[in-house]
């Protein structure tokens, strides 16, 4: 997975765990302290997946790619 921060120069980590069921809880811990950043993602067994990222400010956009 790239994160792409709305932030030059800033780094999201992230983590991620997921179920055989193909259904992932990800962790990220934000680029500005004491934001959070939720994400939810789900994966099907033909290997994509979609994500949903919720941004710490509104009107932000965090752009990810993820490869499975």
């Amino acid at each position: 997975t790239t994160i792409t921060p709305e932030q030059t120069g800033t780094t999201i980590y992230e983590t991620t765990t997921t179920s055989s069921t193909g259904t992932g809880t990800t962790t990220m811990t934000p680029e500005q302290t004491g934001s959070t950043i939720s994400e939810t993602t789900t994966t099907s067994s033909t290997g994509t997946g979609t994500t949903t990222i919720t941004p710490e400010q509104t009107g932000t956009t965090i752009a990810e790619t993820t490869t499975t």
